[in-house]
């Protein structure tokens, strides 16, 4: 279960969704199962490489924090 924080509190991811306009902007939603009006809870939106070095640089720092829980775990 993954939790997330928005404008209305906490709550649980059901969908993360990834769009890439025709103008090369890159959009991510991430939501609840509570439908919404008119934006998700969370939404980031910018160039497609911007959007691209985020995930990148996201994957880079839980890959490390992995590695250091790991290796605590095995002391």
């Amino acid at each position: 279960m993954i939790e997330c924080r928005g404008r209305n509190g906490w709550f649980q991811l059901a969908e993360a969704e990834v769009t890439v306009l025709l103008d090369g902007t890159a959009a991510i939603s991430i939501s609840s199962k509570q439908p919404y009006r008119d934006m998700p809870p969370i939404y980031l939106s910018g160039s497609l490489g911007e959007m691209q070095d985020l995930l990148d640089d996201l994957q880079a720092q839980l890959n490390a924090e992995s590695a250091k829980f790991t290796a605590r775990c095995l002391r």
